[in-house]
């Protein structure tokens, strides 16, 4: 798999069942899987987390990406993939999941509403966890980004970028502010 020997490749996920699945699903003996990131000594060039941070409230958001820049290098990057739940893209998502009975537990008429106007949604937790996607709003983990003095240097909505927020998700490549 891998063709440049200097290229490792590390799986992280903080999530121990989650974990336990990822170690029966991943085969491949050249990815190296973490659970716990304080336990490595690694700092990594490129860091990529996609479609994780969705799953935390806030708190743990931070968490996760402090932990993140915890173990990059000066001038390493961050790739960042979370989907768009919010506003025309979240109430077109949730007509097609009510029309092939693919709902989630939060989904409700007054959820749709609120997601459509960017208005908080209590979403089902857990242990710390989210299940759920609905009302999960991308802007907040931009704030969040600023706060923990990380710079977006490039921001791609998916899968048909001139759609900008009418897409499913939103990627982000960050990097520490200098």
């Amino acid at each position: 798999m891998n063709q440049n020997k200097d290229v490792k490749i590390t799986g992280y996920e903080p999530i121990r069942d989650m974990f336990e699945q990822l170690e029966e699903t991943v085969s491949d003996k050249e990815i190296a899987l973490i659970n716990n990131l304080e336990e490595s000594k690694e700092r990594f060039h490129v860091i990529y987390c996609l479609e994780v941070l969705e799953h935390f409230r806030e708190e743990y958001q931070l968490k996760r990406i402090r932990e993140i820049k915890g173990k990059l290098d000066k001038k390493g990057k961050i790739v960042i993939s979370v989907p768009i739940e919010v506003g025309f893209a979240s109430l077109l998502k949730n007509i097609v999941r009510i029309s092939i009975s693919q709902v989630e537990k939060d989904t409700n008429f007054r959820n749709i509403i609120k997601a459509l106007f960017y208005k908080k949604v209590e979403r089902y937790e857990q242990a710390n966890y989210i299940y759920t996607h609905i009302g999960f709003n991308y802007k907040k983990l931009e704030e969040l980004f600023k706060l923990e003095e990380l710079t977006i240097i490039k921001k791609v909505y998916s899968p048909i970028s001139f759609l900008g927020t009418l897409n499913t998700q939103v990627f982000y490549v960050l990097e520490l502010d200098n």
